[in-house]
């Protein structure tokens, strides 16, 4: 196991932040449903929302899986932004929020991806429990114009991950850490591409890196 010191760490290969993720079936995601007074409308009012159910076989070990960070993935015309023919009320996605079962109980999220145009997502979502022997229901919610970001990216990120750099595929690569801990990293020649989920970052072997600094009084990286 090596150990990360407080100097900078060159990282020649690949960053890879191992996890499990939970693939879900999706209960009713077909159609978007409108608001009614019952619904989340804390910071104003959300005009749909959609129920996403996970398929207790799709969640991995035995076990009920606590405050887990789960990956949200779909495209779904609802979810373009109006000016593209969806129900999304902000250009770049961040009136998007998920709540737990009882629709009311907002879930901290980050959403690493956002095409207003295709109703592509690509989102973290910390969920209470994921049962193993039940289906976990969950609720996005969308369409709300005059919304805040209703992004918390830390509160996604508990204090077992101590980096988590998605690389999203754009013009530039980015290599910022989403946790409390903001080990962000700064790319030399490696450039933007595209991963299995969202982004990466590519390589050529010689003198590509990632430079990541430890900031004091954060815990060694194993």
């Amino acid at each position: 196991m090596k150990r990360f010191s407080n100097k900078k760490i060159n990282f020649i290969a690949a960053i890879l932040l191992i996890i499990f993720i939970v693939i879900f079936s999706f209960g009713d995601f077909s159609k978007a449903k409108k608001a009614s007074a019952a619904w989340y409308a804390t910071g104003g009012t959300w005009g749909y929302r959609k129920q996403i159910t996970v398929d207790p076989e799709k969640v991995s070990g035995s076990s009920n899986l606590t405050d887990f960070p789960m990956l949200f993935k779909v495209t779904d015309p609802d979810l373009k932004h109006t000016a593209h023919g969806g129900k999304v009320g902000k250009i770049d996605g961040t009136d998007i929020l998920f709540t737990s079962s009882d629709g009311s109980t907002k879930l901290s999220h980050e959403i690493e991806y956002y095409a207003s145009t295709t109703g592509e997502i690509i989102a973290w979502v910390k969920v209470p429990t994921l049962y193993t022997a039940q289906q976990t229901p969950i609720y996005v919610y969308f369409g709300n114009s005059g919304a805040s970001d209703q992004q918390n990216v830390t509160g996604v990120w508990d204090s077992n991950f101590k980096g988590v750099w998605h690389m999203p595929n754009g013009t530039t690569l980015s290599a910022a850490d989403s946790t409390s801990n903001a080990n962000n990293g700064v790319a030399t020649n490696a450039t933007a591409a595209s991963g299995h989920i969202g982004g990466a970052a590519s390589f050529d072997g010689t003198d590509d890196e990632i430079l990541v600094t430890r900031n004091a009084g954060t815990d060694d990286i194993n």
